[in-house]
C-alpha cells in the first residue's frame, strides 16, 4: 500500500490499494489518548496475524512475514497517533495519511503553531488552508444533493487530504459543475476531475448455480473464468452454442456463449 488516508469518523482510501494493507488500520482509531505524545498501541504479535493474511501480503505487496508484521505494527501505531492528534488539534485538524513502506504518518493542520506538537508525536506536520470539518461540510452537501437526485455522469466524490480539497470525478467539467450547483457546495474547495470510469454492477458466479439459455433451457455454472478483461464462467459444452444468451437463476441477463 503506497498511501492510506485517515479521516475523522472513518478510514478512507484515497487511491486503489490492496485490501490487506488496510487491515492494520481499520477500527483502531479509538485506542489513542487525547495526548498524542502519550498515545501507545499494543504491539502486533506474530500470533495475531493469520497465515492467510501473511501469505496475501507476500503475494500482493512483496513482503515477507517479518516485513508484513512490521508494516502492520507501524500502521497500527500511526492510526493511534493520528486519533490522538485529531482530538488535541480539534477544529484545526485537517486530516492524516500514512505512506511508504515505513507507514510514515503525515498530519495536516490549519494552524502552524501545532507543528511542534505533531512532530513531537512522531508524525510529519503539514500546514494547509482548510480544516477537515470544512471539507467534510462540502461532502455532506454533495451527499444530500445525491440523495435528492442522483447526479448524471458523476460517479464519485471524496476528500483528498493531501490536496486539501474535495475531488469530484465526472465525465465532463460541465457535469461536475452542475452537480456542485445543485448541491450549493463551495466550488472554491472542489476540484472537478474528468474521469471515464463508471460504476458497474456485478453478480456472484458460483459453481452449481442454475442459469437459463435463451429464456428456456436450464444448465448450471461450472466455475468462474476470465479472458483478458472479460468475466464469465465455464459450463458444459451441450448447454449452448456461440451467441446463445444466458440469464441467471434470478432471470437477470448475463451475456452470451463465447465458444
Amino acid at each position: 500500500m503506497e498511501r492510506t488516508t485517515l479521516r475523522r469518523r472513518a478510514l478512507a482510501v484515497g487511491t486503489t490499494t490492496v485490501a490487506v494493507g488496510a487491515l492494520g488500520l481499520a477500527g483502531l482509531t479509538g485506542v489513542a489518548s487525547a495526548d498524542p505524545a502519550g498515545s501507545t498501541a499494543s504491539p502486533v504479535s506474530a500470533d495475531s496475524l493469520s497465515p492467510g493474511l501473511l501469505a496475501a501480503m507476500e503475494r500482493d505487496l512483496g513482503l515477507d512475514a517479518d516485513d508484513a508484521r512490521s508494516r502492520i505494527a507501524n500502521e497500527y501505531r500511526a492510526t493511534a497517533v493520528a486519533a490522538g492528534l485529531e482530538k488535541s488539534l480539534g477544529a484545526d485538524f485537517a486530516g492524516a495519511r500514512v505512506s511508504g513502506e515505513k507507514a510514515t504518518l503525515t498530519v495536516y493542520t490549519t494552524d502552524a503553531s501545532h507543528a511542534a506538537r505533531i512532530t513531537g508525536a512522531g508524525a510529519k506536520a503539514e500546514v494547509v488552508a482548510h480544516s477537515l470539518d470544512r471539507l467534510e461540510g462540502v461532502m455532506e452537501a454533495l451527499d444530500r444533493a445525491a440523495q435528492r437526485k442522483a447526479p448524471k455522469d458523476v460517479p464519485a466524490w471524496y476528500v483528498d487530504v493531501e490536496a486539501n480539497r474535495v475531488v469530484v470525478n465526472a465525465a465532463s467539467t460541465a457535469a461536475g459543475t452542475a452537480f456542485l450547483k445543485a448541491a450549493g457546495a463551495d466550488s472554491s474547495l472542489v476540484t472537478v476531475a474528468r474521469s471515464a470510469e463508471k460504476p458497474r454492477t456485478f453478480a456472484d458466479l458460483r459453481g452449481g448455480d442454475a442459469y437459463y439459455m435463451n429464456g428456456s433451457g436450464r444448465c448450471s455454472i461450472g466455475f468462474s473464468v476470465k479472458r483478458g478483461t472479460q468475466n464469465g464462467f465455464a459450463t458444459a459444452g451441450h448447454c449452448g452454442r456461440v451467441g446463445t444468451t444466458t440469464n441467471g437463476f434470478n432471470q437477470q441477463a448475463q451475456g452470451t456463449f463465447q465458444g
